[in-house]
């Protein structure tokens, strides 16, 4: 109540609240069983520890004497408060105390200790089974306060480097080539050999502790790459795997961090199999292990605690779009979801790019909320800028974050967003410049970006199911259909002209597009009038052609004809015959004869009298 005492003196606190939170406290306490100081020579309660203060420090009175004679019951205490909210109430109050620094660097040098002992030859497996608790409390410790509050900065021990060189941390990503650097390849293949091998056991290896956990990442890379190949079966990579963490859980979380940091930077088509490695590392002790190894179910506790805060931390869990995996969770933050984007949108504006960690929450936001969501609240920030230059690096920004699902944010753009800026007389009066120009830019870009993504898709599926070429020919052959059936019509022009180049749009860009120039022709301005639709339409037309160079016919193809006339009658000065010959394939006689109206009329319109 120390706290309180000052307080009570100022008259902040009333005598008659202080004896409230005294009995309150007391009642609390009174339900907790204590434990003393001495406690730590025999058994510590698996529920709470009360008292926490005295015990916190006989701890650090124990750790900071001689380690050959408390190894043994230093490894009994740790194993037993890692259970229940033990080691968090210990490690509050070191924080509370100041002491958590403390705490820490006699915990490490307790490791060395440890790490000196497993290694030496004929050394028990409970040698290293200290070595294996302490390591992963001082991991559990690094992640909840993080390394730069607990650990010297230029600090020498085994557990200091390898947190710098290879423990991937929220905010702190490791390059996963990096920590291979580290690993050795004869050690690796010894490692392999004996890992292979039914009855493994470190006793065989003559591998110290230290050794295992810096090459594990090489061994596990190895197991993965044979995995994907197929060169080993799941009941051979099972067998491996549980081997490692009944071993040494640490080896476990030293291979997890590696896998993390390989995930967070491999293709999405490929981080299935990795997560099974680590999906695996979590699964539930079986009862051999539990029965059978030392303490296993403490370390396990800590190993699966540390393992998947690496998980949310550096790849926060999202629904594939192939939906090959079935996580539980979407949300990855007790925030509304509205504050966290206005969050990362700030952080994004401050940095001036799209970072990885901003990447992850936004991916969760859109498997959240959906693309409608994003897409209209991305677009509502773009906007709130008055700067050209910090419009066109937001435009950037927003078309980075929807390459997530480049193409549901397309069709989330053109079929819910766009349309509302057109036909809502509140949101319409936003489409001024230089908004209006940044919205057709920001369209015109989605567009081009699914178009690609559309080609590339079909190329990559194509190696794979060659039958894919015929569907290409029955749409080559329907659009012939359909410009015989048009033929009458300079409309016809646009299908040869997608026929010609050998690019074909499909679903769902091709429906949002027929139903974007819908939209245009019912807004375009008749007899002259000019709008801001009118000029967000001329905006939209003068970015496809600028961004799309020969692919902008394509994109065009649908465009009723009487379009652009209707803008040249209400816009005549934004035109010019630059751009009026860019809009049509001059290869085709509706091509040149659309063209030549459009240019006629547009020296008319110059040509007539003020």
């Amino acid at each position: 109540m120390s706290l309180l005492d000052p307080l009570v003196k100022l008259n902040v606190v009333a005598e008659s609240q202080l004896a409230y939170f005294n009995q309150k406290r007391e009642t609390k306490d009174s339900m907790l069983q204590k434990l003393e100081p001495t406690g730590l020579q025999g058994s510590v309660p698996a529920y709470f520890i009360t008292r926490a203060e005295p015990t916190l420090a006989g701890i650090l009175k124990t750790m900071g004497g001689d380690f050959h004679k408390t190894q043994d019951s230093l490894h009994a205490m740790l194993c037993q408060i890692v259970g229940g909210t033990t080691l968090d109430t210990i490690l509050a109050v070191a924080t509370v105390e100041g002491k958590l620094k403390l705490f820490v660097s006699r915990l490490i040098k307790f490791n060395e200790f440890a790490l000196i002992s497993a290694s030496e030859k004929n050394a028990p497996q409970s040698k290293v089974y200290i070595f294996d608790i302490s390591f992963l409390i001082l991991c559990s410790i690094v992640q909840d306060y993080g390394a730069e509050a607990v650990l010297d900065e230029n600090g020498d021990s085994f557990f200091e480097q390898w947190v710098r060189e290879c423990m991937p941390q929220k905010g702190v990503h490791k390059s996963p080539e990096q920590i291979l650097q580290k690993c050795d390849s004869q050690v690796i293949d010894i490692f392999i050999h004996h890992l292979s091998a039914p009855d493994f056991d470190f006793k065989n290896t003559n591998l110290k502790p230290h050794d295992l956990c810096i090459n594990v990442c090489g061994v596990i890379k190895e197991i993965l790459f044979a995995w994907e190949q197929g060169s080993i079966s799941s009941a051979d990579l099972k067998r491996m795997l549980d081997s490692l963490r009944q071993k040494m859980a640490s080896l476990a979380v030293c291979a997890s961090s590696w896998l993390c940091a390989y995930v967070n930077v491999v293709h999405q088509d490929a981080i299935l199999k990795p997560i099974n490695i680590i999906q695996q590392f979590l699964s539930a002790p079986s009862e051999v292990e539990l029965t059978q190894i030392d303490n296993f179910k403490e370390r396990a506790i800590l190993m699966c605690q540390i393992i998947r805060k690496l998980q949310y931390d550096i790849h926060p869990p999202s629904v594939l779009k192939a939906k090959t995996l079935n996580l539980s969770h979407y949300i990855v933050s007790k925030q509304p979801i509205l504050e966290q984007l206005q969050s990362v949108w700030d952080d994004i504006k401050t940095r001036g790019y799209l970072h990885i960690d901003a990447t992850h929450i936004i991916d969760s936001l859109l498997n959240t909320a959906g693309p409608v969501w994003l897409v209209t609240n991305l677009l509502k920030q773009t906007l709130k800028f008055r700067y050209q230059d910090d419009l066109d690096r937001s435009v950037d920004i927003v078309v980075a974050i929807f390459h997530l699902d480049i193409e549901k944010c397309s069709q989330a753009l053109l079929l819910y967003v766009l349309p509302q800026y057109l036909y809502n007389a509140k949101l319409c009066n936003e489409l001024v410049e230089p908004q209006s120009a940044i919205l057709a830019k920001l369209c015109v870009y989605c567009i081009y970006a699914a178009l690609e993504h559309s080609i590339s898709r079909k190329v990559t599926t194509s190696r794979k199911r060659r039958h894919d070429d015929s569907e290409d020919l029955d749409a080559i052959c329907s659009s012939n259909k359909v410009r015989r059936l048009n033929d009458n019509t300079s409309d016809a022009l646009y299908y040869s002209q997608g026929q010609s180049m050998g690019i074909i749009i499909k679903e769902p860009l091709q429906s949002a597009l027929e139903m974007l120039f819908k939209s245009f022709s019912q807004l375009a301005g008749k007899n002259g009038d000019v709008t801001p639709q009118t000029q967000f339409i001329f905006e939209f037309i003068s970015y496809a052609v600028q961004c799309g160079q020969d692919r902008a016919q394509v994109v065009l193809q649908k465009m009723p004809s009487e379009i652009v006339p209707t803008l040249i009658k209400a816009l005549p000065d934004n035109f010019n015959t630059g751009l009026i010959l860019r809009l049509y394939d001059l290869s085709t006689p509706y091509g040149r004869k659309d063209t030549a109206r459009d240019l006629c009329l547009l020296r008319n319109m110059r040509l007539r009298p003020e």
